[in-house]
């Protein structure tokens, strides 16, 4: 079944249930990466990587909210235990899962922005441009880029710029 976006009508609400979902990804990217070599392998931790470096861009707004994650041990437990249910999926139906998919993520955090107050956007914009670099590298993957990694090396750059 094809992921559709989930509506939001609270920004507290939402961004917090993101970066729930940042950590779980963090863990579900670097367990996923267990069951893949090379190219696919760097990818996956590269996307592990990333959700790791978000969660670090977005606490300072963490913490002027009064937001925490209230177990990130299962939280993150969740990415681990979807990753293992994954385990025989080759790298090609990963991709289209991803293609196929992610933009329905994109799509929630556009929401999110809408509903940011204008001090908060520098860094829900973070938010969008990750699920944005993992879409692109996603559909270069898919047609043979051999470059596609580019887009998850960049944005790494960036968010480990804008986190100082």
């Amino acid at each position: 079944m094809i992921q559709s976006p989930r509506s939001f009508d609270s920004y507290t609400q939402a961004l917090l249930l993101s970066i729930e979902e940042e950590h779980m990804g963090e863990t579900y990217f670097a367990t996923l990466a267990k069951f893949h070599t090379g190219s696919a392998k760097q990818a996956l931790l590269a996307m592990s990587q990333i959700e790791a470096a978000v969660i670090l861009a977005m606490q300072p707004l963490l913490d002027h909210l009064g937001l925490a994650v209230a177990d990130q041990k299962t939280v993150r437990a969740l990415g681990v235990a979807e990753a293992e249910r994954l385990q025989g999926q080759s790298w090609q139906e990963f991709l289209i899962h991803m293609n196929r998919d992610y933009p329905a993520f994109l799509e929630e955090f556009d929401q999110i922005l809408a509903l940011s107050p204008a001090s908060d956007l520098k860094y829900i914009q973070v938010l969008s441009s990750h699920e944005r670099a993992f879409i692109d590298f996603g559909r270069a993957e898919q047609r043979g880029d051999t470059n596609s990694h580019r887009h998850l090396n960049d944005f790494l750059a960036e968010v480990t710029a804008f986190c100082g």
